[in-house]
């Protein structure tokens, strides 16, 4: 987890990130490693969207308690197109355990995220099509 912790947060170095679900906790981690400067990189804000409200729950009070002001967490139904007005993030990563990819316990850390550039040749409705599309 911490590994694939410091992968996300290099290879979202000073962008905005967000996480379509987040079951594995990787953007707490992310958020938690650069606000104790354990790492000296990594996104500069982080927006969860989950359907499930405990997660969100669980990680907006993680972020009030902590004081990791680049954290928040939204709810989120996949069928609706992102909230992301303006393109607002700059990468989105997937959990790919939502779409039944990648469960086994023999599966690399670095294989359970999919990361995706989001911009004006994916569309807010389309993303989550294209995600589906790339993981079969």
């Amino acid at each position: 987890m911490v590994m694939q912790s410091e992968f996300v947060a290099n290879w979202a170095n000073g962008q905005r990130l967000a996480f379509v679900g987040d079951g594995d906790s990787i953007s707490v981690c992310v958020a938690y490693l650069l606000a104790r400067k354990i790492v000296d990189y990594g996104p500069s804000q982080i927006k969860v969207f989950d359907f499930d409200e405990r997660v969100v729950s669980a990680i907006n009070r993680f972020a009030d308690r902590e004081r990791l002001e680049t954290l928040e967490a939204e709810l989120y139904n996949c069928i609706d197109a992102l909230p992301m007005p303006g393109n607002e993030r700059d990468v989105v990563l997937e959990d790919l355990h939502s779409l039944g990819v990648g469960s086994g316990p023999d599966t690399s850390a670095m294989a359970l995220e999919l990361p995706v550039p989001f911009g004006p040749d994916i569309g807010e409705s389309g993303i989550t099509a294209a995600l589906h599309a790339l993981a079969r």
